[in-house]
């Protein structure tokens, strides 16, 4: 039957069929109609109201649960655009199944099904020009390489308010809105990323995942930042949340395999070590030069009034023990602790 002679008949069929059968007579709709007709189903059995315009909302990640636990392989490769339309689909059910599978996907969908995942990962996509979008496939893929997988392996992991970040097995992938990408010389408080830089309109940078082993206090906030004013930079995004203390050595056995990635951020020092319980900055955003007075200021008009303030304190005192401290416009309001 068509998807009007199953729509026309969904109350009998509701009433005959199981689940799977209801999946297997509908395997030859396209995606969206056999969504509909199996929501369509759904609300029938639970005694719910169908409406049309709440289906992809309602049901999609349920349909997808369907199709995986049908065990549909050809027919979820050749619906991926549809089953991965941004990047909040980049999760396990689908992409887990897939890796399951991967040595029955053939090499030109598979490469199909990176192009799309990494596509997704843009914040311009569609709009953003096809070299870009080979550009930051090839970023994605040759990370991937470095854990000693693909694409199939990377999920949807956090949202900052100025990147969408994922997770690629024990790497952090940042894909932002455009910026200024000052170089940031290698430092030991510093996770210095394996690719840093703009692709087209989309910032992009992957750094190690960097599990944090304690709380991190006032002090180690303020030598960090410290260290980095030393080097003639400021750190426009200071606080606690962006910093961790390592707790593994993972990384410094990793730096070795950083000239896979190529960019003015690549690694130059393989041999630079982190110890045990160093505090590291895990974000770099808003890392500028320090005479640098558009961004600085342009920050500052966004922030909120915590971050201003802890900033500010953490440049009074900069400036106190070096009289080398900017002036910052004041906060609003002065909070009694740091970030």
């Amino acid at each position: 039957m068509n998807y009007n002679e199953l729509m026309e008949n969904a109350n009998l069929i509701a009433k005959i069929y199981s689940d799977k059968e209801v999946l297997d007579m509908s395997k030859d709709l396209s995606f969206e109609d056999r969504m509909k007709f199996n929501y369509k189903i759904k609300c029938i059995k639970n005694d719910t109201s169908y409406q049309e315009t709440f289906v992809s909302f309602c049901h999609r990640k349920d349909f997808i649960k369907k199709l995986v636990c049908n065990d549909e392989l050809d027919y979820i490769v050749n619906n991926f655009n549809k089953i991965i339309q941004r990047s909040a689909d980049l999760v396990d059910t689908p992409l887990s199944y897939l890796k399951r599978n991967e040595n029955k996907i053939n090499r030109e969908d598979l490469d199909k099904i990176e192009e799309r995942i990494a596509n997704c990962t843009s914040i311009y996509y569609p709009n953003n020009k096809e070299e870009d979008r080979a550009r930051l496939k090839d970023v994605l893929c040759k990370t991937a390489k470095l854990e000693g997988t693909n694409l199939l392996d990377i999920r949807n992991f956090n949202y900052g308010c100025y990147s969408k970040v994922f997770k690629l097995n024990n790497k952090i992938i940042k894909v932002g809105y455009r910026r200024e990408c000052p170089e940031i010389p290698e430092n030991n408080r510093i996770l210095i990323p394996y690719f840093k830089g703009n692709i087209g309109p989309d910032f992009v940078e992957v750094t190690d995942y960097v599990p944090s082993i304690g709380n991190v206090t006032d002090e180690e906030l303020y030598e960090v930042y410290k260290n980095i004013r030393d080097l003639g930079l400021i750190w426009m995004d200071a606080g606690k949340d962006n910093l961790a203390k390592v707790s593994s050595d993972i990384i410094t056995a990793n730096y070795k395999r950083r000239k896979d990635l190529t960019n003015k951020g690549i690694i130059k020092n393989p041999n630079l070590v982190y110890e045990i319980s160093d505090v590291l900055i895990i974000d770099l955003d808003h890392i500028y030069k320090d005479d640098d007075e558009y961004n600085i200021e342009r920050i500052r008009e966004k922030q909120s009034e915590l971050r201003r303030s802890t900033i500010e304190k953490l440049e009074n005192r900069y400036n106190e023990e070096t009289n080398k401290g900017i002036t910052l416009k004041k906060a609003m309001y002065d909070y009694p602790e740091y970030y």
